[in-house]
């Protein structure tokens, strides 16, 4: 013996106010959807759903296309919501959160916590200075990435070491407020500086035919000495100092 199954009309609509039963199951679910139990269970179904693999690849899917056309509003929303009380406490949280992270690795001697630091100061004197600089790209958040990649490609050419004197580039903790920064710490260089004579802008940047890995105390010291002075001691190297022939 079979049982009939009955159906609760929850949301009291006359089926005979419809020409046809996909109308008016269609408006069934519609109003359906507004009440709390309806609510509920979409809320649930989503849940599940997202949780799938089907569901992860659509997520990933519509993300992407939405960011992808819709860059610029989101950068000005993201702007205008940091400039609120609500938005700048939330930066503020996420920003000492990345500060300890970045920390830890420093505290324990990881070679990324110490480019990291170097990088952030190079994207921002680029940024503000419209330095050209091939490691950061402002449309993706690829620039870290880059950077990184290019240190590796470095180490696994060149060593550890430093690219002018071959000493080894360490990575030792230090607290800036208290403490010199060692000598021997990794530090990135530019190989023709702004004090080459034909302009920091116009210059070769931050590229990366341009930068190389070194110790903080060769950097300082290579600083010290200009782009000209420089040149003028290789040729004097290479080719010694010529002068006039007497007539």
């Amino acid at each position: 013996m079979t049982t009939k199954r009955t159906y609760t009309n929850k949301v009291d609509l006359n089926r005979d106010d419809f020409d046809s039963y996909e109308e008016y199951r269609k408006e069934y679910k519609r109003l359906w959807a507004k009440t709390d139990e309806g609510e509920q269970s979409l809320k649930t179904a989503k849940q599940i759903y997202r949780g799938t693999t089907k569901g992860q690849k659509q997520i990933k899917h519509y993300s992407d296309r939405y960011y992808q056309f819709n860059d610029e509003v989101i950068k000005m929303k993201k702007n205008a919501y940091h400039k609120t009380p609500k938005g700048q406490e939330v930066l503020k949280k996420g920003n000492k959160k990345k500060r300890d992270e970045i920390r830890l690795l420093r505290e324990n001697g990881v070679a990324e916590g110490f480019l990291i630091y170097s990088y952030n100061r190079m994207k921002t004197k680029c940024k503000e200075q419209n330095i050209p600089c091939s490691f950061v790209d402002t449309k993706t958040s690829t620039g870290w990435e880059k950077f990184l990649k290019y240190f590796y490609d470095y180490v696994e050419t060149y060593g550890c070491v430093d690219y002018y004197t071959g000493e080894p580039m360490t990575f030792i903790h230090w607290d800036i407020k208290t403490e010199l920064r060692p000598m021997t710490n990794i530090s990135v260089d530019r190989i023709q500086p702004h004090s080459s004579g034909i302009g920091y802008v116009t210059a070769k940047g931050r590229r990366k035919t341009n930068v190389a890995f070194c110790t903080y105390g060769t950097n300082a010291i290579k600083n010290a000495v200009t782009y000209q002075i420089a040149k003028r001691q290789i040729e004097a190297v290479e080719k010694g100092i010529p002068f006039k022939k007497k007539k």
